[in-house]
């Protein structure tokens, strides 16, 4: 569905609703997951916004006002830890961009 909203980022109004998004966020060394959060999604820079209703709920429920429906055990990797990235892939010192054998 296309909205008439404008894009945060780049000030578009080529966004589209979507009602499936899963928002992520840390609150302090915890992350916490809603799914199913309505977005909004710029279809020419690419970034996903949020209504300042929903960011309202969102912020209710990383208050603690909410009851979560399950728990998940995230994977952490370091990307300063050789060890943690794929075989072969390094990133180069001077430019930043990933290199791969």
């Amino acid at each position: 569905m296309t909205r008439e909203m404008a894009c945060y980022n780049c000030r578009s109004s080529n966004t589209e609703e979507l009602q499936n998004v899963r928002y992520f966020q840390w609150e302090g060394s915890k992350p916490f997951i809603v799914e199913n959060v309505p977005a909004i999604v710029c279809r020419l820079c690419g970034p996903t916004g949020y209504s300042g209703s929903v960011l309202s709920v969102i912020e209710r429920i990383r208050d603690g006002k909410g009851t979560p429906i399950g728990t998940q055990t995230v994977k952490v990797f370091d990307f300063n830890n050789p060890q943690a990235l794929p075989a072969n892939c390094r990133v180069s010192p001077d430019n930043g961009q990933t290199e791969t054998d």
